[in-house]
């Protein structure tokens, strides 16, 4: 085609109806871009969870580590601690241990 023709095709850049530049993907619509945005949005609040949780009046933590999830689970599945009683031990946040589902959905690996 030539640059001149007025032909309506939609390469044509005579064309009303063609872009005059590409048009980039919404990163809204991205998988990898919406993870990498919420991965980075949860580390803040770790962060700040981190900094207030020595301070008075905090309600508790509910980011955890391997080594305590595996003591709730330690004292929730063999010990048959109630989760209020461990959170309470641990200063978790109420209902961070309910989070992990019954008995059976989390457990300890018997390796």
């Amino acid at each position: 085609m030539s640059p001149t023709s007025a032909f309506p095709h939609q390469q044509n850049p005579n064309n009303p109806s063609y872009p005059s530049a590409p048009v980039a993907p919404n990163p809204r619509l991205n998988p990898a871009l919406v993870v990498l945005d919420r991965r980075s949005k949860l580390q803040g609040l770790a962060e700040r969870e981190s900094i207030e949780a020595g301070r008075r009046g905090h309600a508790g933590r509910e980011f955890l580590d391997v080594s305590e999830l595996r003591n709730i689970l330690l004292l929730r599945d063999e010990k048959g601690l109630a989760a209020l009683e461990i959170e309470g031990r641990m200063g978790l946040k109420a209902g961070v241990v309910q989070r992990l589902g019954d008995k059976g959905v989390v457990g300890l690996s018997s390796l």
